[in-house]
């Protein structure tokens, strides 16, 4: 009977051995788990912060583009008004209609934005 019983003490202590390894690899795959969490949490927090610039300057370039279309559409009927008080052609008319299209389409095209 003794011979039984050291047999299950060893069955045992060998059980326990690879139980307590097991928990140590569970352990350290759970620190190198939560060190990539926290990497990539970092990552999303970057890249949060790189899209929001990049919104805020396609924002301001917007701005900058319809402020400047705004103000070519203004100088085209200045001018027009200008061709017209000096008595302006039809060809000169035309090119002046064509110009205003042109404005508008711009215009169109940024709104989009």
């Amino acid at each position: 009977e003794v011979a039984i019983v050291r047999a299950e003490h060893g069955f045992t202590v060998a059980t326990s051995a690879r139980l307590e390894q097991g928990v140590a690899e569970q352990g350290r795959l759970l620190s190198d788990l939560r060190a990539e969490v926290a990497g990539l949490s970092q990552r999303h927090v970057a890249l949060n912060s790189s899209v929001r610039s990049e919104q805020s300057a396609a924002t301001q370039v917007t701005s900058a583009l319809r402020s400047t279309a705004e103000a070519q559409a203004m100088q085209i009927d200045v001018l027009s008004a200008k061709l017209v008080s000096l008595g302006g052609n039809d060809e000169s008319g035309r090119a002046v209609d064509k110009l205003k299209r042109v404005a508008k389409r711009h215009e169109v095209q940024l709104s989009a934005l």
